[in-house]
């Protein structure tokens, strides 16, 4: 993607500094501080990144919740329901891993458990949405990046930056909360390797 096309230079600016810190993260906090600088890039109201095993049609326990601002006492319930069955976010994201807003999303699927978990977000403000995944095929786990707002803030462009940044939103999460070492990269030993 030719990133100078498609964003402002105070878009790319932030971009270039989530990427960075991204990079250096090491703490949960600062894991957190970077869902929501995405969130704000995003337009969004609130943020969450959760790690699980969704190999399977019923899911799997979240191994790892980021939590970027969602209402605590929606995401306790959601977790203790085991809304994410039913969630057409978390189904859609199963099989795909590029953003897509949530209106996109919830047009495929429209069975009444995915429309009772929708209208349970909404009753917290979650009422629009954009989201996007990583699949780890070492871990077998996905990493779901979701950024909410009560209003359709969401649109093609929003879906770019996020497909933009969705890597290096991974490589902080893995890097705090799975405690695998960020990407460490040495140029000396790049340019060795190709002499």
């Amino acid at each position: 993607m030719d990133l100078l096309k498609y964003f402002s230079k105070r878009e790319f600016v932030s971009i270039l500094e989530l990427v960075e810190a991204s990079r250096v993260c090491s703490t949960r906090d600062e894991a957190r501080s970077i869902i929501l600088k995405a969130a704000e890039m995003l337009s969004a109201d609130y943020s969450v990144s959760a790690t699980a095993d969704l190999s399977s049609a019923a899911g799997a326990d979240a191994a790892a919740v980021v939590n970027g601002g969602y209402p605590g006492e929606w995401l306790d319930h959601y977790l203790r329901e085991r809304l994410y069955r039913f969630d057409p976010v978390v189904r859609y994201h199963r099989r795909f891993s590029p953003s897509m807003t949530w209106s996109e999303i919830n047009k495929r699927f429209d069975d009444r458990e995915a429309g009772l978990v929708v209208k349970g977000a909404r009753d917290f403000g979650l009422n629009y949405g954009i989201s996007s995944s990583v699949f780890s095929p070492l871990s077998g786990k996905t990493t779901l990046f979701c950024f909410a707002a009560e209003k359709d803030n969401f649109h093609s462009h929003h879906k770019r930056i996020l497909d933009a940044i969705t890597l290096h939103l991974n490589i902080a999460m893995n890097s705090t909360v799975h405690g695998t070492p960020p990407y460490a990269w040495a140029p000396e030993e790049d340019e060795a390797s190709f002499v």
